[in-house]
């Protein structure tokens, strides 16, 4: 429910599979020097460029991949490069229960804002008809 509406509806997997992002990969470099942080963005750039970069602190990278992406090829390119991009450990996970929830208020508030923002448009040339 957002705002006394009910926005969606369904078991945790239902939900998930319907609204969520895909997966989130975090890798945690052993030393985050220029050169390091430079070769895992370019490495996510390159193997995944539909990903999305989501954090960068303290040595650890987030990105958001799309459900497109195989989740074998993502084990796959991660352990190709691990030495490489100097990958200390990483972890993949599918999108959180919490993140849905989080992304159907955002929808929600951004439909709202659409909404006031026609309604004020409304407004404003009904004004300028009457009062020219």
């Amino acid at each position: 429910m957002v705002d006394g509406t009910l926005r969606c509806i369904g078991d945790k997997t239902h939900l998930k599979q319907k609204y969520g992002t895909g997966f989130e990969v975090t890798v945690r470099v052993a030393e985050e020097s220029r050169a390091t942080v430079a070769g895992v963005k370019l490495f996510f750039e390159t193997a995944f460029p539909t990903s999305e970069l989501k954090e960068v602190r303290a040595g650890r990278f987030t990105y958001q991949l799309p459900n497109t992406v195989r989740l074998s090829s993502v084990f796959t390119a991660l352990e190709e490069h691990k030495e490489q991009l100097q990958i200390r450990d990483y972890n993949v996970s599918q999108t959180s229960i919490e993140q849905v929830f989080m992304r159907i208020s955002e929808e929600a508030e951004l439909q709202q804002e659409e909404e006031h923002r026609q309604r004020m448009e409304r407004k404003s040339k009904c004004c300028s008809c009457c009062c020219s």
